[in-house]
């Protein structure tokens, strides 16, 4: 979407009663739904994913243990306590590790 049509829809939310703010935080509501279902066809269970911010290096490799329909179950090993962790990690945010 260009700058200019973004700004539009920015100016037409602002004039608009709670009716159709409603209307339009539910579509927004459904496309993230919509968003996340598509995401989790990517990964299956038993399958090695890495997440976390990428930009600072704080990374986890894991293994699915559990999809649900937002977010997935991770267990991920931890070296400094040796223990096992679950992480409940949101599909967008995985990546499949070969």
């Amino acid at each position: 979407m260009k700058l200019n049509d973004l700004m539009q829809v920015v100016n037409a939310v602002k004039s608009m009663n709670d009716k159709e703010l409603n209307l339009i935080i539910d579509a927004i509501k459904q496309n993230r739904k919509r968003t996340s279902v598509l995401s989790s066809t990517k990964f299956h269970v038993g399958q090695r994913v890495m997440f976390g911010k990428m930009n600072s290096g704080l990374q986890r490799v894991g293994v699915i243990q559990k999809m649900n329909p937002a977010k997935a179950v991770v267990q991920v090993y931890d070296n400094s306590t040796k223990n096992l962790n679950n992480w409940r990690v949101p599909y967008s945010l995985m990546k499949a590790v070969a």
